[in-house]
């Protein structure tokens, strides 16, 4: 199974927008190589809220809105890793999900989230028109 390495999400503000882009490379398995078995890459950004520096909301982490998002369909194509950079730009007010300032978390830590989920085989079957005997 196909997994993701490397993972980094860089954030530039540019006047009221977030450019956001994510690198990471895809691992491909031997499996992954001989089928060419496709997957759905998806990406999405979350407000991480685990405490690690004094958060004091409540712990668990918050979707972050980015508008559309298409899903991309990789395959390994016989390669062993593929290189992958996502660019998206998006509302700089939508990373402001911890901004309560009368408990004192007026930092926001975002992270991305990169899935890939395999698009296994399906068995389609179908039936003849009935005959009576």
């Amino acid at each position: 199974m196909a997994t993701a390495s490397n993972v980094n999400l860089t954030l530039l503000r540019n006047v009221a927008n977030a450019n956001a882009t994510v690198t990471y490379t895809v691992n491909w398995s031997a499996f992954d190589q001989a089928s060419n078995l496709q997957y759905v890459e998806s990406v999405r950004f979350i407000g991480d809220d685990t405490g690690q520096d004094g958060d004091t909301g409540p712990v668990g982490d918050d979707p972050i809105s980015i508008g559309l998002n298409f899903s991309t369909l990789l395959s390994a194509n016989g390669q062993a890793t593929t290189s992958r950079t996502r660019s998206f730009t998006f509302p700089w007010a939508n990373l402001n999900e911890d901004d309560v300032p009368i408990l004192g978390n007026t930092d926001d830590e975002i992270r991305a989230v990169v899935t890939l989920m395999p698009q296994l085989p399906v068995t389609v079957t179908t039936e003849s028109n009935l005959v009576t005997v």
